[in-house]
């Protein structure tokens, strides 16, 4: 039988350790949020797949990999389409900033005078895309050009320009090679 004062110490002892143990998990859960609100993975063909850190504060530039949520005008076809899981966001690169000359016609993807990307009608499983986003001009300011060189690509062809505001500059911590 346990005494008294043997029984406290064991309390003492199990207390101790579910102190520390329920801290690390406290501490791991910090970790997680604070890792997961600093990275984001690429899961589509537009760029290579890998892990991403996002430079919060940075302002994006010509050449910059971004990261967005899904515009507004195209969330019900990805979620019906389930090209991305709820709640992840698009990476694309910034092709143009405010000045820059961008036409989106006659299935041509055509910044600053140089064909970026033909403009595809169907995705990879052959199914309609949207009409090209009517664009041709300067992108206006506050606004960036989002694509990649994929031709069905969702990006500005597809939504137009996007706030700088909105984007987040994601660089590359680790990619896999094309295969």
């Amino acid at each position: 039988m346990l005494s008294r004062s043997s029984f406290r110490g064991r309390s003492v002892l199990l207390a101790n350790r579910l102190g520390r143990s329920l801290a690390l998990a406290a501490a791991f859960i910090i970790a997680s949020s604070f890792l997961c609100s600093r990275l984001t993975i690429n899961l589509t063909s537009s760029l290579p797949p890998g892990v991403y850190q996002l430079r919060r504060g940075r302002r994006p530039a010509c050449g910059d990999v971004v990261d967005f949520g899904v515009p507004e005008v195209l969330a019900p076809l990805v979620a019906e389409r389930r090209y991305l899981p709820p709640g992840v966001h698009l990476l694309k690169r910034v092709v143009a900033l405010a000045g820059a000359r961008v036409c989106l016609e006659n299935d041509r993807f055509v910044v600053d005078g140089r064909l970026l990307s033909m403009i595809a009608s169907v995705d990879s499983q052959h199914r309609p895309l949207p009409a090209p986003f009517p664009l041709c001009g300067s992108v206006p300011a506050g606004f960036a050009i989002v694509a990649t060189t994929a031709e069905s690509s969702l990006d500005s062809r597809y939504f137009g320009p996007v706030a700088i505001s909105q984007l987040t500059v994601a660089e590359s911590l680790w990619t896999a090679s094309p295969r």
